[in-house]
């Protein structure tokens, strides 16, 4: 008899000896599919190592899924690395940076921001945010990432010392529930051309567990599950052309990659709070490539001390406002996609939190 095995988020029981006949008989293909078009992505790709090479080369879907995996465990496993834990952590050139507490509150504890620059450059940024948060901040931190169109209305906007606008926020595309293709364009100080980024937003479904090399030892990810979000930054001709040259012949595009992660909060953390209390771990890594030949000491300053935690701390304080009901325009987007889409969001996380213990 044939030894079998559960894969892991699908009911379904899969033989070692499954793959027979071409794609479209085949159950390590359908499931997986299945998988990705349900955002199970991670769990998907792992699917597909069983399935011959050859087989995935030879069929633009297969090859678009496996490629999505790869992008998308990279950034996971980037997002689980502890840079003051890691073996290379002093060769990592990671630095501290007190976080803006501009907007304080009890939904969440304190924020961790470490950031590194390309040495040859000096101009490539790289940054990873985290904090405790609340479990009943978890939906409406989504429900503001997932509205891009609203950015504009609550990103902070700077004149003076130096200026940094965001002029607009477009959703240029809508795939599956939650993944989308967004464009911001952003004004730059005076002198500067304005700096604009293309970004597709993969929404990734960790929930039923997950395995990964960069887990803890006691593997909380794989027990309790994750949320995340993949982005990459798109170029012109992407997406079968839906990515155009820049509306201002000023604009310069940037290339830009990154994504959040949502998961328990690990015992390691050292910005849990005290008491405890912050259940979920809310982490962003992201780096750009600003397009600079050299950027002023001034205005990288700025961007590392002021910008990034306001901007993050502005996202904290949004999400809270949301959960209270004071951002009527969220509230207005949420409601008209509650069934298709926030419903499913809301059964998820539910049952990511029923794995994590209340305090």
């Amino acid at each position: 008899m044939e030894d079998e095995k559960k894969i892991d988020g699908s009911e379904k029981l899969l033989t070692e000896n499954a793959w027979r006949g071409p794609p479209e008989e085949n159950n390590f293909v359908n499931i997986a599919r299945e998988l990705f078009e349900d955002d199970k992505i991670l769990q998907a790709g792992k699917i597909l190592c069983e399935v011959p090479s050859d087989i995935i080369r030879g069929d633009k879907e297969l090859l678009s899924i496996a490629n999505t995996f790869d992008k998308c465990e990279s950034v996971v496993n980037e997002l689980l690395s502890d840079p003051d834990t890691d073996d290379n952590a002093k060769k990592s050139e990671w630095k501290r940076q007190a976080v803006s507490t501009w907007w304080q509150s009890p939904k969440w504890g304190e924020s961790t921001v470490k950031y590194k620059l390309d040495e040859q450059t000096g101009t490539k940024l790289t940054a990873l945010i985290s904090t405790p948060v609340d479990r009943s901040l978890l939906v409406p931190l989504l429900s503001v990432l997932n509205e891009s169109e609203l950015y504009s209305t609550w990103m902070p906007n700077w004149s003076l010392p130096i200026r940094l606008q965001v002029r607009r926020s477009i959703k240029l595309q809508q795939t599956g529930r939650c993944s989308q293709v967004v464009l911001v364009t952003i004004d730059m100080p005076f002198g500067m051309a304005p700096r604009e980024v293309v970004l597709e937003a993969v929404a990734i479904d960790g929930i039923d567990g997950i395995s990964s090399k960069a887990a803890a030892p006691d593997n909380e990810e794989e027990k309790n599950g994750i949320i995340a979000v993949r982005l990459d930054g798109l170029h012109t001709g992407d997406k079968d052309g839906l990515v155009r040259s820049p509306i201002e012949e000023n604009t310069v595009r940037c290339d830009m990659k990154g994504g959040f992660l949502f998961r328990k909060c690990p015992r390691r953390h050292n910005g849990s709070s005290q008491d405890g209390c912050h259940e979920v771990l809310v982490s962003f890594i992201f780096s750009v490539d600003p397009k600079f030949t050299f950027v002023p000491k001034i205005l990288m300053n700025f961007i590392i001390r002021t910008v990034i935690g306001m901007v993050w701390n502005k996202l904290l304080k949004v999400a809270e406002e949301v959960l209270n009901k004071k951002r009527p325009e969220h509230s207005l987007a949420i409601d008209k996609k509650r069934v298709q889409l926030y419903d499913w969001i809301d059964s998820r996380v539910n049952v990511m939190l029923s794995k994590i213990p209340s305090n």
